[in-house]
């Protein structure tokens, strides 16, 4: 984990093609790039793979992750906007492939529809991935997903979403994310 005091901000907002110092790069934590349109926004959907996870998420955990990395393509072919955080994983905001307020974790790859913004539980999900591997989608993607839809008043009972609550990005991981969060809703 690096020192968030000694890294240097490179977020960026490129929908009207012009940088905005964040909040973020003011305090010093360094979230990534966010961009909401453009080739740009199509090669930033690979940038999973420049992360230290790589070699776990495209071999162990391949399955979910094309189908995470094929989700953010498209998506933002679509006009999603998404976030890189550094080391980490890709944010898919406002993805017009997910329905509203709901939200996906596909390997390093986390999606969600208009109004979600749970990324650090998402993110969860992602830890989850990493562990299961192909049993991922079986064990935890099915009675997710099967769960929200069924009975979605009682969805964070599941042990899905239980251990993904346990495994949520905390300290200055949270912070990034939640500050990419304010940095795209400004």
């Amino acid at each position: 984990m690096s020192d968030p005091g000694k890294e240097a901000s490179d977020s960026r907002t490129f929908g009207d093609a012009e940088a905005v110092e964040s909040d973020a790069g003011r305090s010093g934590v360094s979230i990534g790039e966010s961009r909401s349109s453009g080739a740009g926004s199509l090669l930033l959907t690979l940038s999973p793979m420049l992360q230290p996870w790589a070699v776990v998420d495209f071999s162990w955990g391949l399955l979910q992750t094309l189908a995470g990395m094929t989700m953010a393509f498209l998506s933002a072919l679509l006009g999603a906007q998404l976030t890189r955080i550094h080391g980490h994983c890709l944010i898919v905001r406002n993805s017009p492939l997910m329905p509203s307020y709901s939200g996906m974790s596909l390997g390093p790859y986390l999606l969600g529809g208009l109004g979600f913004d749970y990324w650090t539980h998402e993110y969860g999900h992602t830890y989850q991935s990493r562990l299961l591997g192909p049993l991922y989608l079986p064990l935890i993607g099915l009675p997710s997903l099967l769960s929200a839809s069924l009975r979605p008043s009682r969805h964070g009972e599941v042990y899905t979403e239980r251990w993904a609550d346990a495994w949520a990005a905390k300290g200055e991981l949270a912070l990034r994310m939640n500050q990419a969060e304010r940095n795209e809703s400004a």
